[in-house]
């Protein structure tokens, strides 16, 4: 009796070692999967379409490094699984450390290392081996076949349903219950995002992703609360210069790879191909990546340019193709521009006030016209409504050029430098409040007083 109790035992001593096994054996291979360009993530949200899932994918993934390619599929299959390749296997560890077990689309992500490289990735390291075809030739023409009958039997049904090409259009934007909002300014918080979208039954929650303040998923407990609240805010104005977007309308092609790339489009480059890209708009604060504003951060604002230029520069293009060259020429001189624009603070106070189709060619000329010809009273008309500043400048000529000290000339440039510092704040002032009109009359105070410092410059190296 006891030989039969051993027995039994070790039997299940024997199964109960061989599960233990099976299970170690197949998470240790998942974990020994060496570092690779490519990141496999699963249990994705199956209901998401594919292109939706690409551009999110894109959005939350792009800050680790650059992406040459995402792929993501809609046989039943391959569902709720894709894979983002990257140009730098660090990029795809960091990416894999940071945004495991990430909430996305209400599930949890699950990511690995892919088990091998990517046929772009292999085919740049000559790597690459054709695969076989999987389908002979008569089961690719009978699944021809069938994916004809699959057709004409859809269009019987929305010809008997009274359905036109609106379908079409339902289908590019179609309904979910959670809605992915981008172009949100730096300075969102998610209280903001909490009083904008309370107001609308069904939210469940707000989520924000790491390291790009710029996107966010709301997500809500229907499709229908969703789209309420889409179509009610879809570009409203967070701030005067930024708009939600919920669905990335705003879509444009990538020139060469003829790809979408919609508004998650990098600086200059296609995410999908890399290829330097013609420039859109013509916002200057935009391209350099700071704030619309007069007081702006010249460090921030320099170490941008530096970066962008260092992309774009033609002498990186010598082997490229006329186009890129042509491109590339075009977006360095456009940086210039306006990194001069922007670093110069009258010509930014002037960019700002064109931006909101102020014009001020006119008074400028008005301005240089006037102190030609003695300070005609003209000037009394377009600036400041009373004579008292054209005696001003009159003095402040008069005492400028009788100056012979250094000493002198000294105090008097320190006493200029009070009077920008001062106006610079009344400008920033009136333009916040969008009181355009006092803000040119104090633009051509500051073009005075800035030209008065230039003369008082030059006669401080000549003393």
């Amino acid at each position: 009796m006891g030989s039969v109790f051993l027995r039994l035992f070790i039997y299940f001593y024997c199964i109960l070692f061989f599960c233990i096994n099976l299970v170690f054996c197949r998470f240790f291979s998942k974990m020994d999967l060496k570092p690779n360009h490519t990141i496999y993530i699963n249990n994705l949200n199956e209901k998401t379409k594919k292109e939706e899932l690409k551009k999110a994918l894109y959005a939350i993934f792009s800050q680790f490094g650059q992406i040459i390619d995402i792929l993501a599929f809609k046989t039943l299959k391959m569902r709720g699984q894709a894979h983002v390749i990257f140009k730098e296997i660090s990029s795809a560890t960091n990416a894999l450390r940071a945004m495991q077990g990430f909430p996305f689309y209400d599930k949890p992500m699950r990511i690995q290392f892919a088990r091998e490289d990517s046929d772009v990735i292999a085919k740049a390291k000559g790597t690459f081996v054709e695969r076989p075809k999987k389908h002979s030739g008569s089961r690719v023409g009978e699944k021809k076949k069938k994916v004809g009958q699959t057709r004409d039997t859809k269009k019987a049904r929305a010809d008997k349903n009274g359905n036109t090409g609106n379908g079409i259009a339902e289908k590019a934007n179609p309904p979910n219950k959670i809605l992915f909002c981008t172009n949100l300014p730096e300075e969102t918080t998610d209280q903001m995002l909490s009083l904008l979208f309370n107001p609308f039954p069904g939210l469940k929650d707000i989520r924000r992703i790491p390291n790009r303040p710029d996107i966010a998923f709301v997500e809500f407990d229907t499709e229908g609360h969703a789209t309420a609240a889409r179509d009610a805010l879809n570009n409203f104005k967070i701030t005067p210069t930024h708009k939600i977007i919920p669905d990335c309308r705003e879509a444009t092609d990538c020139w060469k790879c003829k790809k979408i790339v919609s508004c998650l489009k990098e600086n200059f480059f296609c995410p999908m191909c890399s290829t330097i890209q013609p420039i859109e708009g013509d916002n200057y604060f935009k391209q350099l990546g700071i704030q619309p504003s007069f007081n702006i951060d010249i460090n921030i604002l320099k170490r941008n340019f530096l970066k962008l230029q260092a992309k774009v520069h033609p002498d990186k293009f010598v082997q490229c193709s006329p186009e890129e060259k042509d491109i590339s020429e075009i977006c360095s001189r456009y940086l210039n521009d306006a990194y001069q624009t922007l670093t110069q603070p009258i010509r930014r106070a002037k960019y700002l006030l064109q931006l909101k189709g102020q014009t001020t060619s006119g008074f400028f000329w008005t301005l240089r016209f006037c102190i030609s010809t003695c300070y005609l009273l003209f000037i009394i008309e377009q600036t400041t409504k009373d004579g008292s500043f054209l005696v001003e400048m009159m003095e402040q000529n008069e005492l400028a050029d009788g100056l012979q000290s250094e000493n002198d000339i000294l105090k008097m440039l320190s006493d200029v430098n009070e009077k920008i510092d001062v106006l610079s704040s009344l400008f920033q002032q009136y333009f916040e409040s969008e009181d355009y009109i006092r803000a040119k009359n104090i633009l051509l105070k500051m073009t005075f007083y800035y030209r008065l410092k230039t003369n008082l410059s030059q006669k401080l190296t000549l003393v």
